[in-house]
């Protein structure tokens, strides 16, 4: 057969099979639609009460998970020509399909198929008497959570209906009290209000019931209010207390941020009182050196004891270049005690000078510069003989 007459499957017919707990609830929704006889389809409910999990109910379970995947990587719109995804794009889900089921079955209770709605709710009670005595209490909580979506939106006339034909049996509405308690003990309010809401249909058909039904929904409500103002508050606590430590980080922001400007600032002024100091000390050493070429020759020239007070006020100054180089960029606690220093060499630099000055006029001699040497250069003179030698006269060789 060529490709040309080879007929590609559609996505519907590639689909894997539907999970089993869709499946179940598929063929149950087929046969009541048909009007299949009852005792054909309890069979298929009490399976599914029997062997229902949290797994399968969750879409948990590997089926679920592996048509799931499947039909999200293939964008399945639809299963066996139905479509369950409610006219979005996106692929069904088991969560999609369990919903649709569920509305379907729950449609044939409110109409055609009461007998079924009778043994559904029939099969509900025993099942979760069962876990009440095995304090099984997932079971039972699954139960409920399954069963209810199911009752939940009953006619009155079907609920009054309902309640007519178990009247009498161990699964009578009169059993609904103490399932209230039981939910009413642990706060879970929307279970109450299904519950509540099934007796509150009653109305003249069981009048005590169906005070009782509203009596404790009215409270459940005033439950959930309390719930919901504590929530409150603890939310207003939460804001408030997120806004302190919001203020709180914003001021330690604000002061950080003062902190690196004011380094920014400091680093600036340091910059700038080291290009300063690099300017003073070029000075400084140009003074030195100055000194250093004025003072030294001018020593040299004066000679004899002169040369000892040229160099002790060479001394002086140079300690005290040394020791303002040392405040200017040393430690700020060092610089107290390098001022007595500074201070000790300017005096003594004014005693020197003082002593330079005395010197001058009471003994200008010690000052005085010597005599320049006298040179004397010694000449030696080679002679040498330059008279010609005698010529003989003529007269003796005549």
């Amino acid at each position: 057969m060529s490709d040309e007459n080879t007929e590609e499957k559609k996505p519907e017919e590639q689909a894997p099979p539907l999970p089993w707990l869709l499946n179940q609830l598929d063929v149950i929704n087929s046969m009541a639609v048909r009007g299949d006889k009852l005792n054909e389809i309890t069979p298929l409910l009490w399976e599914i009460i029997n062997r229902i999990t949290w797994e399968l109910y969750e879409s948990k379970d590997n089926e679920s998970v592996f048509f799931n995947s499947y039909n999200k990587e293939h964008q399945i719109m639809s299963v066996k020509g139905r479509s369950f995804s409610l006219g979005s794009n996106a692929p069904i889900a088991s969560a999609v399909i369990l919903d649709h089921l569920i509305f379907d079955i729950a449609v044939r209770f409110n109409t055609s198929n009461q007998d079924l709605l009778v043994e559904f709710w029939q099969m509900w009670l025993i099942k979760r008497c069962d876990a009440e005595g095995s304090n099984d209490v997932p079971k039972r909580e699954l139960l409920d959570d399954f069963a209810l979506r199911f009752f939940k939106d009953l006619r009155v006339e079907t609920v009054r209906t309902l309640y007519q034909r178990v009247d009498g049996t161990s699964q009578s509405f009169r059993e609904i009290p103490l399932i209230l308690e039981r939910y009413k003990l642990e706060e879970k309010y929307p279970p109450i209000y299904i519950i509540t809401g099934l007796l509150e249909k009653l109305g003249e058909v069981d009048v005590e019931l169906g005070n009782l039904g509203r009596e404790i929904r009215i409270r459940a409500q005033n439950l959930q209010m309390e719930d919901l103002q504590k929530n409150l508050i603890d939310y207003k606590r939460f804001v408030f207390s997120t806004k302190q430590e919001l203020t709180n980080l914003k001021n330690e922001t604000e002061s950080k941020t003062k902190l690196l400007s004011e380094g920014i600032e400091e680093a600036k002024d340091n910059e700038n009182r080291m290009t300063r100091n690099f300017v003073q000390i070029i000075g400084i050493f140009a003074a030195i050196i100055a000194f250093i070429v004025t003072i030294v020759p001018t020593a040299v020239r004066m000679g004899g004891a002169s040369i000892p007070i040229a160099l002790a006020g060479l001394a002086i100054v140079t300690a005290g270049i040394v020791i303002l180089l040392a405040m200017i960029f040393g430690k700020d606690e060092r610089r107290k005690s390098l001022s007595k220093g500074l201070t000790g060499i300017i005096i003594a630099f004014t005693l020197w000078l003082t002593l330079t000055v005395v010197l001058a006029f009471v003994e200008p001699n010690v000052l005085r510069p010597p005599p320049d040497p006298v040179r004397v250069d010694t000449l030696y003179i080679d002679t040498v003989d330059t008279t010609p030698p005698p010529t003989p006269s003529t007269r003796e060789g005549d």
